[in-house]
């Protein structure tokens, strides 16, 4: 059972009482004796409504000492003047903890973009360096190539233009990632 319904159900004793004084009032005037049976059934649901309320107080109390026991909150070090105080406190700590957290992580992340940043720029360099000593070769020929010796520098080229194109779609990524910040 959810506590709203518990704490909901705290007031049934309320309403009860209101109903039997309203059917004791009215057999109760002079001339008129109360029925057993009302008497009866008003005993019975005043000893439900005590029973009830008793077990919903305790659950809901207990549910609160458990919150707040040292145990369960272990940052808790000053004297609290009830459980409430105690859970809000702990709860204050979290939210410092996630805060810390978070700003861990954004650090990290800033990190982690300058390093993929880094090696990105320094691997396009690296492909441009690839690149000129192969183009060389294609277009001022130092000797005859055979066939296979061309395929292969052709397929060099080819590799190397795709590799400079997912650098720079890496560097667009990392550069929008920053940018969105």
């Amino acid at each position: 059972m959810r506590i709203a319904y518990r704490l909901y159900a705290a007031i049934v004793p309320a309403v009860l009482g209101v109903l039997l004084v309203a059917g004791l009032s009215y057999w109760g005037q002079y001339g008129r004796s109360t029925p057993v049976s009302v008497l009866l059934v008003a005993g019975i649901a005043a000893l439900v409504s005590l029973i009830i309320v008793w077990r919903n107080t305790r659950y809901v109390a207990q549910r609160i000492e458990a919150l707040a026991t040292p145990e369960a909150s272990p940052g808790v070090t000053l004297p609290a003047v009830d459980e409430i105080d105690a859970i809000h406190h702990r709860l204050e700590s979290l939210g410092v903890e996630a805060a810390n957290a978070a700003e861990n992580a954004r650090k990290r992340a800033s990190e982690f973009e300058a390093l993929v940043a880094e090696v990105a720029y320094g691997s396009r360099k690296r492909v441009e360096e690839a690149r000129m000593p192969v183009h060389i070769l294609l277009t001022a020929q130092f000797g005859e190539l055979n066939e296979n010796q061309e395929e292969m520098l052709g397929a060099a080229d080819s590799a190397l233009t795709a590799l400079d194109d997912e650098l720079e779609r890496l560097r667009t990524i990392i550069t929008s990632a920053v940018s969105n910040r």
